[in-house]
């Protein structure tokens, strides 16, 4: 099982158009993009990091229904992170096998926390990977299969550094490869000392701000000025809490994703789409960290993440992403029918919870007792929300997306209503579960997401 430790251009004219919304972030675009096979050669590619780590119990079956839902909701392929056991191997088969007569694509991101990388004899995963490269549902770029790695910037492969290092462990595949790794340098910028080895980049900690601030595109810039025309893998995230103690992975800490961040990271590569070849989403079923859109499937294998996964599904964020992936892909921001998302935390940040023994997260102070809500209406309407005596309403809101947020601060259920005056219709929206507790036995600060039907 394996939880990540986050140290953690397309040619077409794109133009950003600023709604007057309650929170301005209507986009609109054009793109002359075909939406070619994800195996064909392509430069607008939407995948999802998958942590095959969790998935010993998996049958085609399992891989089949996730790629299913995978596909409708407009992801390309699942970069499949493992680690160097057979059976993690054998996973990526029966990954591939399950992609036939689907129009998705698999390839390999090396877990490099978990791989040893020191001696030459180390290199012998790159010989493993290399059956399945051929592939017809191995993901390729640029004519080339796709190869990744989560960190990996310190392994020498019995060389004289990382870079002549990992020259040598390229050459043990085979063929020529599409190498895109999430290589880290330790200032948190750009892996300079690695660039030689670099088709591209994959910057992972683009998805998630490093600090107490709203999330941008600063980062973004940086590597893509550093790699200089080759290809650029942006990451995005809905969510980051994890909840281990000294005496496991001894990670206990949030990220700041308040102000809609989710969002507002799938409009930042929007707006930069000509920059932005890959938008890569962290993750489909990384549970550890809590930022999976995808299913808890019966045979998953959590990295002991329970705690705070149970009763929290994210497949609520699916549809949202759906949205935002045909808009980065196709330019086509079209919005056929009401939808409502809601997401927050079920408990204040600031609560105290003694009996449980791992404490409060670090940075918890960051973020706010807030419900995010994002509306999409085809027509202008009022908007109300309400959490037990926390309610407002915000009139004649314009059709497009709204943002809007409301205060929480006492025990009370969740409830969205949306009214229009001219024809007389209405939209109520009061999802199951979704309770604010102000006095909690535990510290979970994994978000409870929900949309209207």
């Amino acid at each position: 099982m394996f939880t990540h430790l986050p140290v953690v251009r397309f040619l077409a004219a794109f133009c950003l158009i600023s709604r007057a919304l309650a929170t301005p972030e209507g986009l609109l675009g054009s793109d002359p993009d075909t939406n070619s096979p994800p195996s064909a050669v392509s430069h607008k590619r939407v995948v999802a990091h998958y942590i095959v780590g969790n998935t010993r119990r998996y049958t085609e079956v399992e891989w089949e229904r996730h790629i299913t839902l995978a596909e409708q909701t407009g992801i390309d392929g699942f970069a499949l992170n493992i680690g160097p056991t057979d059976w993690q191997l054998n996973q990526v088969n029966l990954a591939l096998n399950a992609a036939r007569g689907h129009n998705f694509a698999i390839y390999i991101s090396l877990d490099m926390t978990v791989i040893p990388c020191a001696g030459s004899d180390h290199a012998d995963i790159m010989s493993a990977i290399s059956q399945y490269l051929g592939d017809p549902n191995y993901l390729k770029y640029d004519g080339k299969p796709l190869l990744s790695t989560f960190a990996g910037e310190w392994c020498q492969f019995g060389q004289g550094n990382p870079q002549d290092g990992w020259t040598y462990a390229l050459s043990r595949v085979g063929q020529a490869v599409k190498f895109v790794p999430a290589f880290f340098a330790s200032d948190g910028g750009f892996p300079e000392s690695l660039s030689g080895v670099m088709d591209g980049g994959f910057n992972w900690n683009s998805a998630w701000p490093m600090g107490h601030y709203d999330i941008n595109f600063d980062s973004d810039n940086n590597w893509i000025n550093h790699l200089n025309g080759r290809t650029y893998m942006a990451g995005v995230s809905p969510w980051f809490f994890t909840h281990y103690s000294a005496s496991s992975y001894g990670k206990n800490f949030i990220f700041d994703m308040d102000n809609w961040a989710v969002s507002k990271r799938w409009e930042d590569l929007i707006e930069h789409r000509n920059e932005v070849d890959l938008a890569h989403i962290i993750s489909w079923n990384d549970f550890g960290e809590s930022h999976y859109i995808g299913p808890i499937d019966a045979a998953e294998e959590q990295p002991a993440s329970e705690a705070w996964t149970t009763g929290y599904p994210h497949t609520d964020f699916l549809d949202l992403f759906a949205y935002y992936i045909r808009l980065f892909k196709t330019g086509n921001d079209k919005i056929e029918r009401d939808r409502i998302f809601l997401w927050s935390r079920l408990s204040p940040a600031g609560a105290d919870a003694p009996s449980d023994p791992v404490g409060p997260p670090a940075h918890r102070e960051w973020t706010e007792d807030a419900l995010w809500a994002q509306f999409f209406l085809v027509a202008p309407g009022d908007v109300t929300m309400e959490c037990g005596p926390s309610q407002q309403t915000w009139p004649n809101m314009p059709a497009g997306i709204v943002k809007l947020k409301l205060a929480l601060y006492s025990d009370c259920q969740v409830a969205v209503y949306v009214n229009r005056t001219l024809d007389g219709s209405s939209l109520e929206f009061t999802p199951a579960n979704f309770v604010f507790e102000t006095q909690p036995s535990e510290y979970n600060f994994n978000v409870f997401v929900a949309a209207s039907p």
